[in-house]
């Protein structure tokens, strides 16, 4: 668990024990989450009612910016703030974007590193397999 990017609670992902779950890593320094926040918005929004979460982990050491990047970009989804970077250590993030798509057991089934055009559709159809085709 760690606090909520706006400052306002926790997230931790024993909250969404049973579903999907996205686990992106990000930072409003990272020029290619620019291109994955809106796509991965779309998947949360097309698939978040068949038993999927988008959780997010931001690593900017100074929340402002984080926070003035989502409001040019906002997202559905929590957000938690990362500035000392404790959890990529445990996750062994080594690029950004870095993503995991985490099954309703808990076991990671796909680590996504970076993100250009045409990933969405491919996370996509990941998503539906883990979700029994949902």
């Amino acid at each position: 668990a760690l606090p909520c990017l706006d400052g306002k609670g926790t997230v931790s992902l024993a909250e969404y024990r049973g579903k999907v779950v996205y686990l992106d890593f990000w930072a409003s320094w990272c020029a290619p989450c620019l291109k994955a926040i809106p796509e991965i918005e779309a998947m949360r929004k097309e698939l978040g009612g068949a038993g999927f979460q988008v959780v997010a982990v931001n690593l900017d050491q100074n929340t402002k910016k984080a926070l003035r990047f989502l409001e040019k970009n906002p997202i559905g989804y929590p957000s938690a703030s990362d500035p000392k970077g404790r959890l990529p250590k445990q996750f062994g993030v080594d690029t950004m974007p870095t993503s995991y798509l985490i099954d309703g057991e808990g076991v990671i089934r796909l680590v996504h590193r970076g993100f250009q055009r045409g990933d969405g559709t491919k996370l996509r159809s990941e998503i539906r397999k883990l979700l029994g085709g949902r």
